[in-house]
């Protein structure tokens, strides 16, 4: 199943589209969920997939998916590259690119080795790259003019 979390202006056009092609039960639009029920669907999730047609610095959604341990499949824009470089624990496609999206998706539904070496890679990168702890010290090091980050 794939579920959509989230408001925004087409809304609408994806209740419809779900409807007109028949897809109720393979595709749940949930809307805004609150944070704990988000924790629950990023935990419980196979991947989560980021599909920003904007350039965003640092999409949280991404961050809060790794600190759950579930990877990522995000479109090659803005701060998501860097996020999936720095973590390995995801892929890239290009933005608008539906065919390359799904094949990754195929890719990671039958590969359970190469799926597993993402899950594994999601919490570690979280801890050692987007924790609060390492923002922290980075943020620190910074203001107190060392070079240790």
């Amino acid at each position: 199943r794939l579920v959509i979390v989230g408001v925004g202006p087409l809304k609408k056009n994806i209740q419809d589209r779900i409807v007109n092609e028949g897809l109720q039960d393979h595709i749940i639009l949930l809307g805004k969920v609150d944070y704990e029920h988000l924790i629950a669907l990023y935990t419980n999730a196979i991947v989560t997939i980021v599909p920003s047609i904007w350039s965003e610095n640092c999409p949280l959604v991404a961050i809060e998916s790794l600190s759950c341990g579930t990877p990522i499949i995000a479109a090659k824009s803005g701060g998501l590259t860097e996020i999936v470089d720095a973590s390995k624990a995801g892929l890239l496609y290009e933005r608008n690119n539906i065919e390359e999206l799904s094949n990754i998706m195929i890719k990671i539904n039958k590969d359970d080795t190469f799926y597993n070496e993402l899950k594994e890679k999601a919490k570690l990168a979280f801890e050692n790259c987007f924790s609060p702890k390492v923002y922290l010290k980075k943020y620190y090091n910074l203001i107190n003019n060392t070079k240790k980050y």
